[in-house]
C-alpha cells in the first residue's frame, strides 16, 4: 500500500507503509531508518530517546544525522510539526485546563517562547538575576488566569 503519512507527517510522501513500519524496494538502510525515526519523533511528541528506541536507532547514530543537513532540515520540520500540535493543545487547554505542562515544553523547545535569564556575580557578590519582565509579567498572568479557571 502506498500511502501518504498522516496529516502530522506530511513531510514524508510516497513511502510505502506496513504495520507502522516503512518499507520501500527503493530505499534501503539508513534513509527508511531516518523516515523511521521521524515518524516516530512526531508520534512521540518530540521525545528523542523514544523515537529512538521505536526506529531501533541509538541516539548517537541521531547526533550523527543530525550533521546531515537534509535530515536536519526533515527533523527540523518535524520539531514544528510537533510544537504546532502542543501549541493546539495549548489553546484547548486555555478553555478548560491548566495550561503548566505546554508552557515549560514550549519554553524549553522553541525560542519565540524561551525567558531570557542573565546570572550575574562572584565568590564576593550576591547572584544578579536579570530578565526579560515583559515576558515574565506575561507568563505569570497567564498562569493566574489559567489557575483561576480550574
Amino acid at each position: 500500500m502506498v500511502n501518504t503519512l498522516t496529516k502530522s507527517k506530511e513531510i514524508i510522501r510516497g513511502v510505502e507503509i506496513k504495520d507502522g513500519k516503512v518499507i520501500t524496494p527503493y530505499m534501503k538502510g539508513t534513509v527508511a531508518k531516518q523516515i523511521d525515526f521521524v515518524r516516530a519523533f512526531i508520534e512521540k511528541g518530540g521525545l528523542i530517546y523514544k523515537s529512538c528506541k521505536e526506529a531501533n536507532i541509538r541516539y548517537s547514530t541521531y547526533r550523527t544525522w543530525m550533521k546531515d543537513p537534509k535530515f536536519k532540515l526533515k527533523f527540523e520540520e518535524a520539531q514544528q510539526i510537533v510544537n504546532e500540535q502542543v501549541e493546539e493543545s495549548l489553546i484547548q487547554k486555555f478553555k478548560s485546563k491548566s495550561p503548566i505542562p505546554e508552557i515549560f515544553y514550549l519554553k524549553s523547545r522553541d525560542a519565540r517562547y524561551k525567558q531570557i535569564a542573565v546570572l550575574e556575580g562572584n565568590e564576593d557578590k550576591p547572584i544578579v538575576i536579570t530578565h526579560d519582565t515583559k515576558t515574565l509579567e506575561k507568563i505569570s498572568k497567564t498562569i493566574i488566569d489559567a489557575l483561576k479557571k480550574e
